[in-house]
């Protein structure tokens, strides 16, 4: 259900809002409609600048403490990134830390069932750093 009344037939969000409730919410609460494309009135509020207040809504439910054990308390190299990724997306341990990594900056959930069908690409991906933030498996025999 929608927090505004007047988008509580809203039943279509975008996909990299998902983990993001809140920063979703806060961001869009006076919009009246989704950007889509060029077809879009220039005057509706969802065109509006992009501000960072937005971004105050990323606070993790866990301790900067619990976090740090997990992820690491310094970065070496990139290969330590990478290896946080891998580990978030394989439910595995960091090699560093020693921890299972359940948690990232901007996803305080484990990843959802359906991204099970991806993970292994996901996880080859991001072991040798192209690191992914988002996925979306194909729906039927749609393609994303």
């Amino acid at each position: 259900m929608a927090a505004n009344h007047k988008r509580s037939g809203e039943d279509v969000r975008p996909i990299f809002w998902a983990s993001r409730p809140k920063a979703y919410v806060f961001r869009t609460q006076h919009w009246d409609e989704f950007p889509n494309g060029r077809w879009g009135s220039s005057e509706s509020p969802a065109f509006g600048e992009l501000k960072d207040y937005y971004l105050f809504y990323l606070k993790s439910k866990s301790t900067k403490e619990e976090l740090l054990n997990m992820w690491g308390e310094t970065l070496e190299s990139e290969q330590d990134v990478w290896d946080v990724f891998h580990a978030y997306l394989t439910g595995s341990c960091n090699p560093k830390t020693g921890k299972k990594v359940t948690k990232v900056p901007w996803n305080d959930d484990e990843l959802s069932a359906e991204t099970a069908l991806l993970t292994e690409k996901l996880a080859n991906f991001n072991k040798r750093g192209v690191l992914t933030i988002n996925s979306q498996v194909s729906h039927g025999t749609s393609k994303t």
